[in-house]
């Protein structure tokens, strides 16, 4: 009965909201997978977008060789922003990452048993208020053989900053501050 309210009946489903005065766009996400997706893709470069509002990861790359993913702004989004799983020689570059629930970006590749590198990198993001969903190890993740965080811009943060495993990454360059 008061701007700013809401009222979710239970047994309909339905979500009553009265928007504060001067309150902007209401989002209210459902897509549970990534926004975009590649799974054994090569060679696509994502550019320039836009992607905001969803339950799960901004972008998804899962296989594939040299993916690129270049200038774009990725919020709101219930997990991180960016996930390269896999594959070979993907990058994560330009990109603003901002109010995720989770984390920033993770690259994951490379063998670790046999020491055979992904060579995936992420340079010159920008990855801030992120991990709102609680205190995670989530903002730059590098797990894996041979991949690469250069000239990364991370500030507010709440919990670990940059969390990586594995054998023969570089990181360089990169700013972090509260």
């Amino acid at each position: 009965d008061l701007p700013g309210e809401w009222y979710l009946k239970r047994e309909t489903g339905m979500l009553y909201v009265w928007p504060p005065e001067g309150a902007g766009t209401l989002m209210i996400p459902v897509l549970e997978t990534a926004a975009v997706q590649f799974d054994k893709v090569s060679h696509v470069t994502v550019h320039g977008f836009g992607i905001e509002g969803g339950r799960g990861r901004g972008i998804e790359i899962a296989g594939g060789v040299s993916n690129r993913v270049t200038a774009c702004e990725i919020r709101n989004i219930g997990y991180e922003g960016v996930a390269v799983t896999g594959g070979a020689g993907h990058r994560v570059a330009g990109c603003d990452i901002h109010d995720t629930a989770s984390g920033g970006i993770l690259l994951d590749g490379g063998d670790r048993r046999k020491l055979e590198p992904a060579g995936h990198a992420a340079e010159n993001n920008h990855i801030h208020h992120v991990s709102y969903r609680g205190a995670r190890y989530a903002p730059l993740v590098i797990r894996g053989v041979g991949n690469r965080a250069a000239r990364n811009l991370l500030h507010h943060i709440p919990h670990v900053v940059v969390n990586f495993t594995g054998n023969d990454h570089l990181m360089e360059g990169n700013e972090i501050f509260l």
